[in-house]
């Protein structure tokens, strides 16, 4: 039987580009044996399902927590370095480790055929003399990745080692092309497999879905929401954690909106979130391709989003699935809001184009794509 590896920074991490990992194990364990392998683990739960038949493997056995670049900015802005010198001495103890874990995981994927790298840093801890085919599966768009000096060096230093870039967009496909690359597929991200029982209520809920830091634009959520509390009886429920909570809810107090904003924490079914939702509230400064974009489709749910990524609007069709607003247009986003608030039958017809356009998405064409390339 084939078999392939999946090396990731951080098996317990709550992001989207985890549970598309674990979705797709999931899915490739009926044709394929199947590890995933984690360079280290932040929490001691996973909180995702995950097949018996896969074998998990964490190299480095210690809870570490690593935030995004912007977000140390902000703390260092805030006078607020306990977790920035928890970081060095962490990279410290990484770094000392390296050659360990390399050794490691290296003993680890000798019975292996395919290793998929969602995350660009583990390029570092291949050993290429061992003959893998190697795939680099990236979750962000390529003017992030190449804006960002240390993944272009990475990129570079790699490039020849890469027998194969999985990207998320045909823009992304053609920019890695222009850039050298010569084996580069499109393969969208795969929609989570449900049943979605209920129907869309309007109650005049706006929601989010994400990490609760800066670079998902929680500064400028809570903005948005307030410009629309301020003419509208409506409600924000907010699904996820991070290391922002307290800024929410101090922004909460402050404003007075403990009875408008509810913090639900994570959440496992949101369902019953996305059937009263009005439209979804994507802020972020920056993206891949949300997979939240498309569980809000798959419940009929238009979306409001910043120009977060370069092919945004493959995903969200313009007055159609959605409205695209320019990153930190606060009255624009809060304009788009309203008017799905006020127009009930547009929404919903929104909605429903919405759902006709994920058969892309759906995970059986997608496991048809990367089984063409493993």
């Amino acid at each position: 039987m084939r078999s392939v590896a999946f090396l990731v920074n951080d098996i317990s991490a709550i992001g989207g580009s985890t549970k598309v990992t674990v979705q797709l194990a999931n899915a490739m364990t009926k044709q394929r044996r199947v590890k995933i392998i984690s360079l280290f683990q932040s929490k001691e739960e996973i909180g995702m399902s995950i097949s018996k038949e896969i074998e998990i493997l964490t190299l480095f056995n210690k809870r570490i927590k690593i935030f995004e670049v912007e977000t140390y900015i902000k703390m260092l802005k805030s006078f607020n370095f306990k977790p920035i010198i928890s970081l060095i001495l962490t990279l410290i103890q990484l770094l000392l480790s390296y050659p360990l874990l390399r050794k490691k995981l290296n003993q680890n994927i000798i019975d292996i055929d395919t290793v998929i790298i969602p995350e660009i840093y583990g390029l570092f801890f291949i050993n290429y003399k061992y003959k893998k085919k190697v795939i680099l599966q990236l979750h962000t768009n390529f003017h992030n990745i190449i804006a960002n000096r240390i993944n272009r060096f990475t990129l570079n230093l790699f490039h020849k080692k890469i027998e194969q870039l999985v990207v998320l967009t045909d823009n992304d496909k053609k920019e890695f092309e222009k850039y050298g690359f010569n084996a580069v597929k499109r393969i969208y991200n795969p929609l989570p497999e449900k049943n979605i029982e209920g129907m869309r209520e309007f109650n005049n809920h706006l929601l989010y879905v994400g990490r609760l830091d800066y670079v998902k634009g929680i500064d400028y959520l809570l903005e948005i929401f307030k410009l629309i509390a301020t003419n509208q009886e409506v409600y924000l429920d907010i699904c996820g954690d991070g290391e922002m909570k307290k800024d929410i809810e101090q922004f909460i107090k402050q404003h007075h909106l403990e009875d408008k904003v509810n913090l639900h924490g994570m959440v496992d079914n949101l369902t019953p979130y996305f059937l009263q939702a009005v439209a979804l509230i994507a802020p972020s400064r920056r993206e891949g391709l949300p997979l939240v974009f498309l569980e809000a489709f798959s419940h009929q749910v238009p979306v409001v989003s910043f120009r977060s990524f370069t092919s945004i609007e493959d995903i969200i069709i313009q007055g159609e699935t959605g409205y695209v607003v320019e990153i930190g247009d606060v009255k624009e986003a809060a304009s788009k809001l309203e008017y799905l608030l006020l127009n009930k039958v547009e929404n919903r017809l929104m909605g429903q184009k919405a759902l006709n356009m994920l058969e892309e998405f759906k995970l059986e064409t997608v496991i048809n794509q990367w089984n063409s390339i493993l």
